[in-house]
């Protein structure tokens, strides 16, 4: 068996699991594989701004949606925002230049060097 294939099914199912992109169906019958991004309303009518897979965006009218369609786009509400991450204990041990620790007994200290490397 290729070494690759479960990686690239596990990357897959990574990729998947965190993009919201499902079927959408317009009134007409046709179909599509959008994620909804946002929800407005003018005059009491909503529609839905949709990201393409190719990542083009399209706005689409509630009323021009199959019913059950509809009603998740009239129902959508946008996802909570996560807030900002507490500070680390990690942060004070990580300097980003250095790191110091003690090996074996108290009093031998082994000092190591980090080097951080930003890709551009």
């Amino acid at each position: 068996m290729n070494p690759l294939l479960p990686l690239s099914v596990m990357l897959l199912a990574t990729a998947s699991a965190y993009a919201e992109f499902r079927t959408w169906t317009r009134a007409d019958g046709k179909t599509a594989e959008l994620e909804l991004v946002s929800v407005t309303e003018v005059s009491g009518a909503k529609s839905g701004v949709f990201t393409m897979r190719n990542g083009s965006s399209v706005t689409l009218a509630a009323s021009g949606l199959s019913a059950p369609d509809a009603k998740l786009l009239e129902d959508w509400k946008p996802a909570a925002e996560v807030p900002a991450a507490a500070p680390s204990v990690f942060d004070e041990i990580f300097d980003g230049t250095s790191l110091s620790s003690r090996v074996g007994s108290s009093k031998a200290v082994t000092k190591v060097k980090l080097t951080l490397v930003r890709e551009r």
